[in-house]
């Protein structure tokens, strides 16, 4: 029987998900599966939310003690895990599900014995390639830099790798380097209705509903969201804010005049970690899905998770968030910075019933490819 190991030691965001999809499928395809993770990780509500129903069927070799850090430390400490972990497994086959950074190194660890990595065919996927959002304003340093790094990242022997971001596979491509794009796998979510979805967090029905699920923190425009919807004054709208708050948004929420929305039920505010069956309740409480991310790189599954909920995204206009929108015409893509500009198209959008009608094609075009089978099979085939 062959053994896979699937390298994954940070369990934030979406990267639990992925893995326990890759775990279960490699199972079904008659691999013996061996999860390499930190101690950490498996204490965590994601790891008991992924693979509660897998622990028994899978080897979790949570061997790894210290924190994952970012920086060229963290990452060459990062490259000497995945060797070790390598080593510990001796797998057939070798998936990362989250390779950003780590690529890099990966591919000047080639070049030296000490560091060289064991050979066995490996299996990568990017998220973000920061060089193919490269404009006027970017410096000649910071595209030298961004640029090299990116190339730098497909430069090892990957068996495949692959990449969340369709422009950044264009990117790619004009290079001459052609990486696979995979799908981001939108699980079925239950259909639950919107006046439902509402009273689960105490909306009343007649409500119209914006929001931001997620990280409430800066990079993810929490503080220029709460401004927008202040300065909109909308008088029959709710903002739902759903999700792990940090220094930065707690120091937000808590100025008098957020407060006095909050105290009044115009801010509905849900902190922690947010299970896949809260996502997709904030989203189908939502009329409009906010995402205002100023100066995010690489793909939003929030904004595919919207549109598979049929429910319009105003966005920032920045990166793959600002041209998936456009593209596919699932909503707005705004300067999110300019407070003025949105805090317009908060009326604009909230003034409008059935928003969602005239991007249903964009909805359906969007989400067909982004399925947990069409993921495996890019993984596996």
């Amino acid at each position: 029987m062959p053994n896979l190991l699937i390298f994954e030691v940070d369990h934030n965001g979406h990267r639990f998900h992925y893995a326990s999809l890759l775990a279960k499928e490699g199972l079904a395809r008659g691999y013996e599966v061996t999860l390499a993770t930190t101690r950490v990780a498996v204490q965590s509500d994601e790891f008991y939310c992924f693979f509660r129903d897998l622990a028994h069927s899978i080897k979790v070799d949570n061997w790894i003690e210290e924190k994952i850090t970012g920086g060229l430390r963290g990452f060459c400490n990062l490259l000497a895990m995945l060797k070790t972990s390598i080593q510990l497994a001796k797998p057939d086959l070798v998936f990362i599900p989250y390779a950003d950074g780590l690529a890099q190194l990966m591919s000047v660890a080639k070049q030296l014995r000490s560091a060289k990595l064991p050979d066995v065919p490996m299996r990568g996927l990017l998220f973000r390639c920061t060089a193919a959002y490269c404009d006027e304003t970017t410096s000649a340093w910071s595209k030298w830099k961004h640029t090299h790094s990116a190339l730098a990242a497909v430069a090892y022997p990957w068996d495949k790798l692959f990449h969340l971001d369709e422009f950044a596979i264009k990117w790619y491509s004009n290079r001459g380097k052609d990486l696979e794009l995979m799908p981001d796998p939108l699980a079925p979510s239950a259909k639950i209705g919107q006046s439902d979805a509402k009273s689960v967090f105490g909306i009343q029905e007649s409500r119209r509903v914006v929001g931001l699920v997620g990280h409430l923190e800066e990079r993810k425009g929490v503080d220029l969201l709460l401004n927008a919807f202040i300065e909109a004054d909308l008088p029959n709208a709710v903002l739902l804010l759903v999700g792990k708050t940090n220094s930065f948004s707690e120091a937000c929420l808590n100025t008098p005049e957020v407060q006095r929305f909050v105290e009044a039920g115009r801010i509905i505010l849900r902190k922690g970690w947010v299970s896949e069956e809260s996502l997709n309740n904030a989203i189908r409480a939502m009329d409009i899905v906010c995402t205002p991310y100023p100066r995010h790189i690489g793909a939003a599954s929030v904004v595919l998770r919207a549109a598979a909920s049929h429910r319009p995204v105003l966005a920032s206009d920045f990166g793959w968030v600002g041209k998936t929108v456009e593209k596919y015409n699932i909503g707005k893509a705004i300067p999110v910075s300019d407070n003025s500009v949105f805090s317009r198209s908060l009326k604009e959008f909230i003034e409008i019933r059935n928003t969602s009608t005239q991007y249903e094609d964009g909805f359906k075009e969007l989400t067909s490819f982004h399925t947990p089978k069409h993921f495996c099979d890019q993984w596996f085939n």
